[in-house]
């Protein structure tokens, strides 16, 4: 039997995957959550009992897994990925294989068993230096990093791969921020917050004249959702931008908004280190075909993180919990002794 309502999240116990997830839930899904758990369940634990969620824990680079658990008629969000440009530069193989291969696999697996869409996470990173341009789906992408070539070489692959049956679906998310069962602190919003604080300060580095947008992370999921139970000729082979157009900032107009909510903290400007990524992306297509505008807002976030941040005084908000590339270098620390594996940089 084919079941529409049934969804396999990777990445499902992550930061947007753990929103995403219990939103789907809320909503009458049946939902599969794969996801490696490299910060552990705890994410999770608040669905975890749901009796439409099946949880199972393994590696996206695990095809033959993977394969087994897609059905015919089934639909797939694709967050598993090495999710910003440290955790890729750290070892360029092993992120192609992560963030690249991995991918193209699982489009090619949920094609072969039938599954209905596959909706893929993607970033505006990959438009690189946009300099003064207004960016738009069909503007040309210039990656600067290779966290941002890989995401635009799977949205090629992907891409190829769209027929009358399979359907795949690609948003270019803009920055993330916000609460999130599993925290980051490795994001612009949320960094800024929680250094104003625990240190008084807020930092600005790459000088703070580049451009990026900003979405919250239950509105990244919402737009997940969107792109499940849109008409499939709205979707169907298209790329969206996904943010809003009322939250593009400059990085010091963003430090300087952070400043204001918090009773005007010290922002500390680093001239030097100049961010090469600049884009001032567009959102009226996802606006108007989709029809979405944010739920969420900006001033409420940083005030909300503020206070979740206050409520907790003995953590340690810079550690690996709140750290995806921190927590890599563990992770990878530790399987490099066991293995006496030495990362390759080329």
């Amino acid at each position: 039997m084919i079941n529409s309502k049934k969804v396999f999240v990777t990445g499902g116990a992550g930061y947007i995957g753990s929103v995403l997830s219990g939103i789907l839930l809320e909503a009458g899904y049946e939902v599969i959550l794969y996801d490696c758990f490299f910060f552990n369940e705890s994410s999770i634990k608040n669905i975890s009992q749901h009796p439409s969620l099946t949880v199972v824990k393994g590696d996206v680079q695990d095809t033959a897994t993977v394969a087994s658990l897609l059905e015919k008629g089934m639909d797939v969000i694709h967050l598993a990925s090495l999710s910003n440009d440290p955790s890729c530069d750290m070892d360029p193989k092993w992120s192609l294989k992560i963030n690249h291969e991995a991918t193209v696999n699982l489009a090619i697996a949920a094609k072969e068993k039938g599954c209905r869409r596959f909706v893929y996470a993607s970033s505006c990173s990959v438009y690189g230096f946009g300099g003064e341009e207004i960016l738009t789906e069909t503007s040309l992408c210039n990656p600067v990093s290779l966290y941002a070539d890989l995401k635009l070489r799977s949205e090629e692959s992907i891409m190829k791969m769209a027929d009358k049956s399979f359907c795949p679906v690609l948003l270019r998310q803009a920055t993330i921020f916000g609460l999130s069962p599993r925290m980051r602190f490795d994001l612009a919003i949320n960094q800024m917050t929680m250094h104003a604080i625990t240190r008084g300060k807020i930092f600005v580095m790459g000088g703070g004249e580049q451009w990026r947008p900003f979405l919250h992370v239950r509105d990244s999921a919402r737009l997940f959702k969107a792109c499940l139970e849109a008409p499939r000729e709205d979707v169907f082979s298209q790329v969206f931008n996904a943010g809003s157009d009322e939250n593009n900032f400059q990085i010091v107009e963003l430090a300087e908004l952070v400043s204001r909510e918090l009773e005007d903290i010290e922002v500390v400007v680093a001239p030097d280190d100049t961010d090469r990524r600049s884009y001032n992306v567009d959102f009226s297509k996802i606006k108007r075909v989709l029809g979405f505008t944010p739920k969420e807002n900006i001033s409420n976030s940083i005030s909300e993180i503020a206070d979740y941040i206050k409520d907790h005084p003995s953590a340690d908000f810079n550690s690996s919990e709140y750290f995806n590339v921190k927590r890599l270098q563990e992770i990878t620390s530790h399987f490099n002794v066991l293995q006496g594996y030495t990362p390759v940089k080329d």
